[in-house]
């Protein structure tokens, strides 16, 4: 997951970019897939008529795609979309995730999951976590 990514919110308007992402999990049957692609994330900042700040970001998978250490390639896509709270003009988010990687060939489909928590403080500036990942045959 993306980590201290900067994010200008202006509280009217829209934040595009992609940020790579690669990580390793493991099968069930103790195989190591290690994905790679992007995410494609848009944050929509906006400050309604009684001045409250509403924050609204749409997350979708690009290009994602894995390959295992028996050679079996997998694809995927996503699209996560996250209301986040403003406190004190940071704004916090946590929830659960999934995505499904399809197996081609001889490969299993995999359903990768777990719960994500991301802060996006006054300064614009991203922290995120995940936490229970686990991936299981679907």
């Amino acid at each position: 997951m993306a980590d201290n990514l900067a994010f200008p919110l202006n509280g009217n308007g829209a934040t595009v970019d992609d940020y790579p992402i690669t990580f390793t999990t493991k099968t069930p049957d103790n195989v190591d897939v290690t994905i790679s692609g992007s995410y494609h994330i848009v944050f929509n900042d906006m400050i309604d008529a009684t001045g409250h700040e509403h924050l609204v970001s749409n997350l979708s998978t690009k290009g994602l795609k894995g390959i295992d250490t028996l050679g079996r390639s997998y694809v995927s896509s996503n699209t996560l979309i996250a209301t986040y709270e403003s406190t004190n003009g940071a704004y916090n988010q946590s929830g659960p995730f999934s995505f499904l990687l399809i197996g081609k060939g001889s490969a299993p489909n995999l359903l990768v999951s777990g719960n994500f928590h991301e802060t996006i403080t006054p300064d614009g500036t991203l922290t995120a976590f995940v936490d229970n990942f686990k991936t299981v045959i679907h």
